[in-house]
Parts: structure tokens; C-alpha cells; sequence
């Protein structure tokens, strides 16, 4: 979960994105293992985990090279793999 203010950015084909910071990265990745514990390490269901990866490859922020070609989200950072599966995340942009 980033701690980036992410409503004032403009997204333009003009526009290179590019993943947040190494150090925003682990930040993310240390509050997510914590929100994880914290929901008692719950995973969402097959079907959901579908749904969320649909989502996510069609997104303008997917990276499908990221993470070794596992995918990434260029908005958080995070690895759309793992955090597809656990029930306390969320999309950075609302989207599921």
C-alpha cells in the first residue's frame, strides 16, 4: 500500500511509466506482510484471483515483464502475482 498521492498524476501515451522506487517498493511490500498477518493470512478464492488478474492485464498500468515476466503494477510496484492472492489488498487505483 503506497503512501504515494497518486490522484494528481496525468497519464499520457506521451508519457513513459515507470514503477515506484526501490525504497516505495519495500514500504509497500512491509505493509502489506503486515496487513496480511493482521487478516489472518487469508487468500481469495481461484475465481477471484481470475478476476483480479483480468483486470490487471488490462490495465494501462500492467507490466507483463515485471518480476522475472510474473507481472508487475506500475502504480504500486507490487508483484500482481502475490498480491492478486491476498484478501487484505487492493488495487492502488480502485479498480477491484
Amino acid at each position: 500500500i503506497s503512501t504515494r498521492d497518486w490522484s494528481s498524476d496525468v497519464c499520457s501515451s506521451d508519457l513513459e511509466i515507470t514503477s515506484p522506487g526501490m525504497w516505495d517498493m519495500m514500504k509497500t511490500a512491509a505493509t502489506a506482510g503486515k496487513n496480511f498477518i493482521k487478516s489472518g493470512m487469508k487468500f481469495v478464492s481461484e475465481e477471484e484471483f481470475i478476476a483480479r488478474e483480468i483486470i490487471c492485464k488490462g490495465c494501462e498500468f500492467w507490466n507483463p515483464k515485471g518480476y522475472v515476466n510474473t507481472g508487475q503494477c506500475l502504480r504500486c510496484g507490487c508483484s500482481t502475482k502475490a498480491k492478486l492472492r491476498l484478501s487484505s489488498e487492493s488495487c492502488p487505483i480502485k479498480k477491484w
